[in-house]
């Protein structure tokens, strides 16, 4: 085995750490939020969408007959407030959602302004995941005990309603994700990296939330296995 591989190897047998992003422990509403509630005519699975930029809100919400996006939304304290205005035959409704997160999951109240008179629903919902939520290219970050850090870029495209992707390592170069998919809000993938003759196994789970990732790994290399921690960011798309 050449020199160079070395180090990646002998971080990969001993174990990898990441210090997880403050962010992850704030009660940021950030991401998307799925739910179903009957209103007296079926249930209906509702998709929330949020973006949390300085305690202003944008999004939009989805009940798949309607998508409107925010006209007003704040995060403060913890709880946020998110408004709109939907159209049901004709007549506008103001809705207002109300939350607060709580690890994965939220509880918060629906009033809806019918010509004024208002009505309120008690409301749940969970973090789910949506495609657009993960593809893109990610800059993932694998720090090892003694100070290295590895920074692979893991790149994830929707095709004909199935999702894909490449894996690319300045270590060991690029290879093609496989087992990609969305289970249980949670983005998990594959990939077998190979550095002269060795393989190396690796299976990814982790959450994303808005343009951060974060989860874990599991390796398996020279009949040896374990498990790290990963964190990611979302690289913009140039214009």
């Amino acid at each position: 085995m050449q020199r160079r591989f070395l180090p990646l190897m002998a971080v990969l047998a001993f174990g990898l750490t990441a210090s997880v992003q403050a962010a992850d422990e704030v009660k940021d509403p950030t991401g998307t939020w799925m739910w179903e509630y009957d209103y007296g005519q079926g249930p209906i699975d509702s998709t929330l969408v949020l973006k949390n930029k300085d305690g202003k809100l944008t999004g939009y919400y989805d009940n798949g007959d309607a998508k409107v996006d925010i006209t007003k939304g704040e995060f403060k304290d913890d709880k946020f407030t998110a408004e709109m205005i939907l159209d049901m035959d004709g007549q506008e409704l103001t809705v207002e959602l109300k939350g607060e997160v709580s690890d994965d999951e939220l509880e918060g109240l629906i009033t809806v302004d019918i010509g004024g008179e208002i009505l309120e629903f008690d409301w749940e919902a969970e973090r789910g995941l949506l495609p657009a939520d993960v593809v893109g290219t990610w800059e993932l970050e694998i720090n090892s005990p003694d100070g290295q850090v590895f920074t692979p870029k893991v790149t994830i495209e929707e095709k004909e309603g199935k999702l894909t992707g490449t894996y690319d390592s300045t270590e060991a170069g690029q290879f093609d994700l496989t087992e990609v998919e969305i289970e249980d809000g949670q983005l998990k993938f594959e990939v077998t990296v190979e550095i002269d003759g060795n393989e190396l196994a690796l299976d990814f789970e982790g959450h994303a939330r808005g343009e951060n990732l974060a989860g874990e790994l599991e390796y398996e290399v020279a009949g040896q296995t374990g498990e790290a921690e990963f964190t990611g960011k979302r690289v913009k798309t140039k214009e």
